[in-house]
């Protein structure tokens, strides 16, 4: 059995905080239970790189990149309802009931600091390797990769388990940092939680060094120098620093990346232009995607199709009905779907069933536009070009058509925005804030949005104990340094 070879089965050894979680497949069946890689076994570039490999199957997997990141912030608020007896920890999320216990808390959790740890394997072995076994270009990608992955990963996870950033919390507890792997008992330490202002620093610096290491380019689904640079974007904007954000945002947007025709199309058709990165799943094994079962079992809530509705201004509506003029939003036409008990609409943006190998979206470019527009709009105030973002999202994702259902695409322009709309730069910030939550619905967004704006959710506000994910009991239960979340 190769040693290294990523399987579905894993073992873990809950010693601390999943940071030896690692498949079982590490182990040679005929080594003692306490034995894991160390830098004496991972002497070659073959070897790091099935090290690499695994942590990006770690990643892959539904706790966290695979699904988790996409359904729970929308989950979590007034977007979606859950509506099945099925997975009672999404049921629980869905009532805002987290506990230590629930297995959709603990494998984020877990698969992230597993992620994290594999990459630290590969990150503290790479200079052991014999001079000149390894090129400098393969040397830089190993690390890169390492780098991006480990920092994707605190800044995703902190998220969920601490306050959000902002001076108020930057001394907040977040996340314990790792940069040293476990590969044996006798590395096993454990380490309390570092600061919410450390951990995105942390991912900052990662990612930062990642994107001066990685490709231009690379293959479908691993990290390279574009997919750095938008969670760069991605982080500075959940920072609040609007005009680093703005900058960032524009770069992705005169990358190599283009809006695809029609909201669907990039669902639909996976690895389109429009692409940045995704979790590529398949048909096979652990690769297989649970995204379209689960988010059947959701339905758009109220809240979320009155913004869909209150996406047309009255003005607009005048328009509209002055021509005998009908509009049809196809992120509700054809993104959705009806359940069959009349319960609702559920999401379809997410819908092979046949062979559950939906690819989870982690970033894509319609973000980015509306990021972009966003960010010009605080910085700027009233701006075209915040306009011309906005209303790029708005012209693909809406068709007029006469009453007798003839589309007439010359008149999209009735529901395009002009500058004489706004009385404010703060009612253009709201539009594009309504706007990225109907775009980016089942993506993973609103949460983190509503984060970030401060704002009140499901009834409570923003910096509420009970919005934080609890650290999983298991972990507490093995590390008396860790502190668990105020409410739990």
């Amino acid at each position: 059995m190769d040693p290294f070879k990523f399987k579905s089965n894993c073992l873990y050894t809950l010693l601390i905080a999943s940071f030896l979680s690692c498949c079982d497949s590490f182990l040679d069946r005929s080594q003692p239970s306490d034995f894991l890689p160390s830098n004496t076994v991972l002497s070659t570039q073959e070897d790091l790189q099935r090290i690499l490999i695994g942590a990006y199957a770690a990643f892959e997997r539904g706790g966290i990149g695979g699904q988790n990141l996409t359904l729970l912030p929308d989950l979590m608020t007034d977007n979606v309802g859950w509506f099945s007896f099925l997975r009672p920890d999404y049921r629980d999320i869905d009532r805002g009931q987290f506990t230590p216990f629930l297995n959709a808390i603990t494998s984020l959790w877990q698969d992230g600091y597993t992620t994290i740890n594999q990459c630290n394997l590969v990150l503290n072995n790479l200079p052991n390797l014999a001079p000149g076994s390894i090129t400098m270009a393969e040397s830089d990608r190993l690390r890169g990769e390492a780098l991006f992955l480990r920092g994707v990963c605190y800044f995703e996870m902190v998220r969920f388990y601490a306050l959000p950033y902002g001076s108020a919390s930057a001394s907040a507890p977040g996340l314990p940092i790792l940069e040293t792997s476990t590969a044996t008992l006798a590395e096993v330490n454990f380490p309390s939680r570092q600061s919410v202002q450390e951990v995105y620093e942390q991912a900052i610096a990662d990612i930062t060094e990642g994107a001066s290491l990685l490709p231009e380019l690379a293959r479908r689904g691993r990290a390279n120098r574009w997919i750095a640079r938008a969670y760069l974007a991605r982080i500075a904007f959940q920072q609040r620093a609007y005009e680093q954000a703005a900058g960032l945002a524009g770069a992705i947007l005169n990358g190599p990346f283009s809006l695809v025709d029609n909201p669907r199309d990039f669902f639909t058709n996976e690895g389109s232009g429009e692409e940045i990165w995704s979790v590529v799943h398949t048909d096979q094994g652990e690769e297989s995607s649970g995204l379209n079962f689960d988010s059947r079992n959701m339905i758009y809530t109220e809240n979320l199709l009155n913004e869909f509705a209150a996406a047309i201004t009255p003005k607009q509506q005048a328009s509209l009905e002055q021509e005998g003029l009908l509009v049809d939003d196809l992120r509700l036409s054809t993104l959705t779907s009806a359940r069959p008990d009349g319960q609702g609409l559920m999401p379809l943006k997410y819908d092979d069933i046949v062979t559950a190998a939906d690819d989870a979206p982690i970033l894509r470019l319609a973000e980015f536009y509306l990021m972009r527009a966003e960010a010009l709009a605080r910085i700027q105030g009233l701006n075209n070009e915040s306009l011309m973002l906005l209303n790029a999202i708005r012209r693909r994702a809406l068709r007029i058509s006469d009453l007798q259902n003839n589309e007439a695409p010359e008149r999209v322009d009735l529901l395009l925005f002009e500058i004489e709309d706004f009385a404010t730069a703060e009612a253009l910030v709201e539009a594009i804030i309504r706007e990225r939550r109907l775009e980016l619905a089942m993506e993973g967004n609103h949460f983190h949005d509503l984060m970030r704006l401060g704002r009140v959710v499901n009834g409570m506000p923003f910096d509420a104990d009970l919005l934080r994910f609890p650290i999983p009991q298991r972990e507490i239960d093995a590390n008396a340094n860790l502190e668990q979340n105020p409410g739990y």
